[in-house]
C-alpha cells in the first residue's frame, strides 16, 4: 500500500515536471528564433553591396539607392540565381524591403531587396512572421549636393513556421 502511495506521487511529480519542461522547450525555441530575427536585421543593415560609402569610407545606417537598384536587379528579378543562393544560407526565410518616408516620393513604392518567404498558400497552417523596421539614410548620388539624403526605413520580416 506504501508502495503504490509512493509511486502514485512519483508519477504525479514527473508528470508536473514534464509539464513544465515543455513549456521551457518551447520559450527557449521562441528566444532562439527572436535572436535570429535580430541577428539577420543586423546582417542586412551592413551589407556592403547596399551601404553609402565614398573613398572606402562607409557611413553608418546609410543605403545608397544606386547600389538598390543594381541590388535588387540581380537578386529579385532572378536574373542571378548564384547570387540569391549566396545570400538564403545567412539570411533564410526573410523579406528586405526598404521604402522611403521623407522627403515623399513621387511613387509611393517599396523596394524588395531580398524575398524568400513562401506564398500565402504555401505557408505552414501554424506559422509567424517577425517584423524588425531600422531607420536608414538614403543616399543618391545623382541628385545635387545637399539634396541627395533622404530619410527610409527598412523592413526586415523573418518567417517561421510552427
Amino acid at each position: 500500500m506504501v508502495l503504490l502511495v509512493f509511486f502514485i506521487i512519483i508519477t504525479i511529480g514527473l508528470v508536473i515536471y514534464g509539464t513544465y519542461q515543455a513549456g521551457q522547450i518551447k520559450q527557449s525555441i521562441r528566444e532562439a528564433f527572436d535572436r535570429d530575427a535580430v541577428v539577420i536585421a543586423l546582417r542586412v543593415s551592413f551589407l556592403p553591396e547596399v551601404t553609402c560609402s565614398e573613398n572606402n569610407v562607409v557611413e553608418e545606417n546609410c543605403f545608397d539607392i544606386e547600389k538598390i537598384r543594381a541590388f535588387k536587379s540581380e537578386m529579385v528579378n532572378g536574373a542571378n540565381d548564384d547570387m540569391f543562393l549566396f545570400y538564403v544560407g545567412d539570411l533564410k526565410k526573410s523579406k528586405i524591403s526598404v521604402k522611403q518616408l521623407f522627403p515623399l516620393p513621387v511613387e509611393n513604392q517599396v523596394t524588395e531587396l531580398y524575398n524568400n518567404i513562401p506564398p500565402e498558400n504555401e505557408r505552414a497552417e501554424q506559422h509567424e512572421i517577425i517584423p524588425t523596421f531600422i531607420p536608414i539614410s538614403l543616399k543618391d548620388p545623382t541628385r545635387r549636393a545637399g539634396k541627395e539624403y533622404a530619410f527610409g526605413v527598412l523592413t526586415v520580416e523573418v518567417y517561421k513556421e510552427g
